[in-house]
């Protein structure tokens, strides 16, 4: 379930930042590596999502991937000072949301 959401999200981020690159508005981070990220994170979610058998297996590693390469991702576009103050702020929500995730992974191996 999570990860069938995922890739619906990031297929629809694709398809949002596909659109704006038309547009004249130009964000802090090049639009075709967003444009990319977003279409493998979309596939790596709904390769995840069609594994029913492996899915429990691979959702913590995938969600710690994409915890983290949210993180840096804020860290290196970030250019105001409230995107700078969000990268603490989102490194401990991210893990404080893997720790769950994490817990139900060992105890099911």
């Amino acid at each position: 379930m999570i990860a069938t959401l995922l890739a619906v999200v990031n297929a629809l981020s694709l398809l949002s930042i596909i659109m704006q690159m038309r547009s004249d508005v130009t964000p802090s981070y090049p639009p075709i590596v967003r444009a990319i990220t977003a279409g493998v994170w979309a596939i790596a979610w709904g390769w995840a999502a069609l594994r029913r058998p492996l899915t429990l297996k691979m959702v913590a590693p995938l969600l710690t991937a994409y915890g983290m390469w949210s993180v840096l991702w804020l860290l290196i576009f970030a250019r105001s000072d409230y995107d700078r103050g969000r990268v603490a702020f989102q490194a401990a929500f991210t893990v404080l949301l893997l720790i769950p995730v994490w817990a139900a992974y060992w105890r099911r191996h």
